[in-house]
């Protein structure tokens, strides 16, 4: 018998509930975020029509998941530029030209590249893949921010679709520690504090509020004290928020 589906609340249930103390933000980990995302892709993949391309997004998360143990430093936002950030209602990581973008530092071009040699590494090479990813792997610096800034814009003139998931797969990787770390740097400088509380909430709550991109999907949370919540994913950092 196969498991019930979660059940989400209704709107009364959560007004009752609203004096409850639940996290309306929740970070990725860095431990699961990417490795999980494989592991379902791998399952989705036995059978399906489309199950190359489900391998080959599987393996390309794997490695995501490899790069996010081992991301180099990069520069985080002061406590002051967080606050600022929350008390004006926009996204402190902004990725979006919507508000003042929170600016890529040339190692996520690093992490890109040393993404795709892992990629590589484990693709046959009668793949049919192996040309795409090598081509992005040699692409110069100039092009790979012109794609980025298409990529993050949600401009298509100019964007190479064939090698925007390689990009975005750079981009996702590198925001996703960005926001990680930047949750773990606040709360140590406020142990009271939970790492997500770093993040105030945007005004616009359809997108995230930590980088302001929109939502990948929507989910109902099981189990714990997040049971029967909905929560907006986010495409680019992977937090997710009510």
């Amino acid at each position: 018998m196969s498991p019930s589906p979660p059940r989400l609340l209704e709107p009364e249930q959560i007004a009752l509930r609203a004096g409850e103390d639940w996290p309306r933000l929740l970070l990725p980990s860095r431990a699961e975020v990417f490795a999980a995302r494989a592991l379902r892709l791998r399952e989705l993949s036995a059978g399906h029509a489309m199950r190359d391309y489900l391998l080959f997004l599987a393996l390309l998360c794997e490695a995501q998941h490899e790069a996010l143990q081992r991301h180099p430093e990069v520069p985080l936002p002061t406590q002051a530029q967080l606050d600022a950030a929350a008390r004006e209602g926009r996204p402190a990581l902004s990725a979006s030209a919507l508000h003042a973008a929170w600016p890529r530092d040339a190692r996520w071009r690093q992490s890109l590249r040393g993404l795709l040699d892992a990629v590589l590494a484990r693709l046959p090479d009668s793949s049919p893949a192996c040309r795409g990813v090598q081509a992005v792997r040699d692409a110069d610096d100039d092009w790979l921010e012109q794609q980025a800034d298409r990529l993050q814009g949600g401009v298509t003139l100019g964007l190479d679709v064939a090698s925007a998931p390689l990009v975005a797969a750079g981009l996702q990787l590198y925001w996703t520690h960005l926001v990680i770390a930047t949750g773990a740097a606040h709360a140590k400088a406020r142990p009271a504090e939970l790492p997500a509380a770093a993040f105030g909430f945007a005004d616009d709550p359809s997108r995230c509020p930590c980088c302001g991109s929109l939502p990948s999907v929507s989910l109902t949370r099981i189990g714990g004290e997040v049971e029967g919540y909905r929560y907006l994913h986010c495409s680019l950092c992977s937090a997710q928020w009510h």
